[in-house]
């Protein structure tokens, strides 16, 4: 008895034990005693904080991870369920994807709760509000792209009754997202908007105006500051009345059903007085004689428009007190050399659409911090844009699809920290590379991860053979570009200890891996490798690279990420070594 007491109280052998054991029968062992959870707390879980977990289903496992979607566990149901019970009072915030939704009663102190890819019953949202967690405490629910039991899309006011949402008087956010648009009454609109108290409510539903011969009550004043909804009120109905109840509305997002005319916008610049976010989605403008947007807007988006005149386009990008513009996937067709408006920072374009001919003669574009440009065509006049470049003094940050950058042009950008090139652009190649690497003022270089191996155009002659220390601190490349120069890279990372290396449209393939693990250059100090989202150590694929890839891939097949781009990765950082 005396040498096995002798035993348990080392605290080596204890952590040993703990290691050898699955994640459930390690929380049971910590239960058995004070000593023994001590040792748990401090050795075996000491950094993960689970305050903020997600849970995504797949099969008969469970994927788990935080919010720094580092170490992340594949659990069976029984030791999923020892996991949530351990957790239960720290759980602040839930996310679970795919599957049937857990029990989460326990979660004492739960604020936010997320479902995304799920199958709700009826039961399960009509319980939702009797739950004390939740009815008083619940700030925020978001459920994405989930179905009923008859794997129907749940909506708000059909499945999903509104009646049921009304006990979360603690309710802030609201955020219910569908495949497709459903219709949603007036009635139902303005019982969501008046019972609750919500500052941001987003969904996919079109409001419908009340039956023919009913008076509508506008909605009485409302704490909401963010909306995002559907609109079918006829381009001839006066707004005004349903929105002067909106007064501290800041942001607003409309997809409107129909037709957008003058006097929508007219009566959206008089109502929404405090109005600060403007944004159009889906939605077809007819005659349109001015462009209005409401004099407190800084920041304005089209998404899929149509209808609008080259003037209206001229007019929205000379609005003098916008600094963020967006306009993605609508058709355009802009008078050339068309002037940027001065106080415009954020430019994002992003579409196949704009007219070919369009010179970005950038007026006023000395005050332009952030052009994210992925419009066709940026090649037709080489000169012309870069010279627009050129003139972008303030750019802080510069993300190109396609077309040409020099080295001459970069110089000219001072305030430049962050800058994504396409690795099909015609003029990239090594020497650009390298210059690009040495420039003393960025601190992020991405090479589109995005890139496909026929893309590529770069000449390996020109590789180089050696790294040099760099003011960069995150650089992001392809798979294809770092394996041709494999010594390149790495003596790069090697002399740079603050540098965190990504490799993208990495696949797990076993011999990739083995080419990257035994090269003679690989950072010898390096513990672990963030590999598609899982933290893996280099001293298990030194051993044995195909059993540890072929673990990982049966890991990967469990998880499934909404960015397939994002997911498929491996991530260089010394960092992340230090947190194991």
């Amino acid at each position: 008895m005396q040498a096995l007491k002798r035993i348990l109280q080392n605290v080596d052998i204890l952590i040993h034990i703990f290691r050898m054991l699955d994640i459930d029968d390690q929380i049971r062992l910590s239960k058995v005693c004070q000593a023994f959870r001590n040792i748990f707390e401090l050795y075996i879980f000491t950094k993960e904080d689970y305050s903020s977990l997600t849970v995504n289903a797949n099969r008969d496992y469970y994927v788990v991870n935080n919010e720094s979607e580092c170490n992340r566990l594949v659990l069976k149901r029984k030791e999923l369920n020892e996991f949530l019970d351990y957790h239960r009072f720290r759980v602040q915030s839930f996310t679970e994807r795919n599957g049937s939704i857990l029990d989460i009663r326990s979660f004492c102190n739960l604020t936010q709760l997320h479902y995304s890819f799920m199958t709700i019953t009826w039961e399960h949202l009509k319980a939702f509000a009797k739950f004390p967690n939740i009815a008083t405490q619940l700030e925020e629910l978001v459920v994405d792209c989930c179905s009923d039991e008859s794997w129907g899309s749940l909506m708000i006011g059909n499945t999903w009754k509104v009646d049921w949402l009304m006990p979360m008087k603690n309710l802030h956010r609201l955020k219910v997202i569908k495949e497709n648009w459903t219709r949603l009454s007036y009635h139902n609109f303005q019982k969501i908007i008046t019972n609750l108290q919500l500052e941001d409510l987003d969904l996919r539903c079109i409001v419908q105006p009340g039956r023919k011969g009913r008076q509508q009550y506008p909605i009485p004043n409302s704490p909401l500051r963010e909306l995002n909804i559907g609109i079918n009120f006829g381009s001839k109905a006066d707004l005004t009345p349903y929105l002067t109840m909106l007064e501290h509305l800041v942001t607003l997002t409309l997809t409107v059903d129909g037709i957008v005319s003058q006097k929508m916008l007219n009566d959206i610049a008089t109502a929404c007085v405090n109005l600060e976010g403007l944004h159009f989605q889906t939605s077809s403008f007819e005659e349109i004689m001015t462009f209005v947007i409401p004099a407190k807007v800084t920041a304005a988006s089209l998404y899929r428009c149509y209808g609008l005149s080259p003037e209206n386009f001229q007019q929205i990008l000379s609005v003098a007190h916008l600094v963020k513009l967006s306009i993605t996937e609508t058709k355009v067709n802009v008078v050339e050399n068309q002037g940027l408006s001065p106080s415009i920072e954020y430019l994002d374009i992003y579409d196949d659409q704009w007219n070919s001919n369009l010179i970005l003669a950038f007026g006023g574009s000395e005050h332009l911090k952030y052009l994210h440009w992925h419009a066709c065509d940026f090649d037709r006049h080489v000169a012309a844009h870069e010279a627009a470049l050129r003139r972008c003094s303030s750019l802080e940050v510069l993300d190109l699809k396609e077309g040409h950058l020099s080295l001459d042009t970069l110089s000219h950008l001072q305030c430049l920290t962050k800058l994504t090139l396409p690795p099909s652009m015609p003029t990239l190649s090594w020497s650009l590379i390298v210059g690009v690497l040495k420039n003393p003022n960025l601190k992020e270089f991405v090479l589109n991860k995005y890139c496909k191996a026929r893309d590529l155009e770069i000449d390996d002659a020109e590789i180089p053979k050696w790294g040099f220390p760099l003011a960069l601190n995150t650089i992001r490349i392809t798979l294809d570009i770092f394996c041709m120069a494999l010594d390149f890279w790495f003596d790069v990372f090697n002399q740079n200890p603050h540098l965190q290396l990504g490799v993208y449209n990495f696949r797990g393939d076993p011999e990739y891996m083995r080419v990257i693990i035994n090269h003679e250059k690989f950072p010898k100090s390096l513990r672990t490798l963030d590999i598609c989202h899982f933290v893996i150590k280099c001293r298990d694929l030194r051993q044995s690279v195909e059993a540890t890839m072929a673990k990982l891939k049966q890991d990967i097949e469990h998880f499934k990420y909404e960015n397939d781009e994002y997911m498929f990765r491996i991530i260089f950082d010394r960092n992340l070594g230090l947190t194991q």
